[in-house]
């Protein structure tokens, strides 16, 4: 934490590990303890969020309520969460988890999904409802930045090298990102 502040950075992204042979509860209590104190010699200007992830990259912290709550255990001002909706959309309770985190949502990761695709893809490219989503996160009073982690199999970058490039990837995450957020903003 006291790099990022050295960088300037605002905050810093959590993602979860794995239990290592722990119940949930005893991995639940191991974090918040570990948290706990990170936070006491911690700047105070920088922010942790946790951002959970689908089952089959993690075994702990795989939805938004369980952020909510291990969020809620460690109870500092500077713990927040950042949704990923490709991860999240799959529980099924996203658009309530949302609401119930309210002001404590840091960023969030706008990807979208398709089926039980391993890779999240472009937004508007996938099946999610992500206009529905970004209104439901703005409806808690979040005004902070929306970003994507596009994703796709390494193969594609050497069968298709132009429409991979970096410059023409950004381009295309840019058309996507608009495409979305121009009627959720409205």
């Amino acid at each position: 934490m006291e790099v990022a502040e050295a960088l300037g950075a605002r905050g810093l992204v959590v993602a979860p590990g794995r239990r290592e042979g722990r119940s949930y509860e005893q991995t639940r209590d191991y974090c918040a303890a570990a948290l706990t104190r990170v936070f006491e010699g911690a700047p105070n200007d920088v922010k942790l969020a946790l951002e959970p992830i689908i089952p089959w990259q993690s075994d702990y912290l795989n939805t938004l309520a369980e952020a909510i709550e291990l969020m809620e255990l460690v109870d500092h001002p500077n713990l927040g969460v950042f949704p990923d909706t490709f991860h999240l959309w799959r529980t099924g309770t996203m658009l309530e988890d949302i609401e119930r985190a309210g002001s404590r949502i840091l960023g969030v990761h706008l990807n979208d999904a398709r089926g039980d695709e391993q890779h999240n893809c472009l937004p508007g490219d996938g099946d999610l409802p992500l206009v529905a989503i970004v209104k439901a996160i703005e409806a808690t009073g979040y005004r902070g930045t929306y970003d994507n982690e596009l994703m796709y199999p390494g193969n594609l970058v050497t069968e298709d090298p132009a429409n991979f490039a970096p410059v023409v990837v950004v381009e295309r995450i840019l058309d996507a990102m608009v495409a979305v957020l121009e009627p959720a903003l409205g």
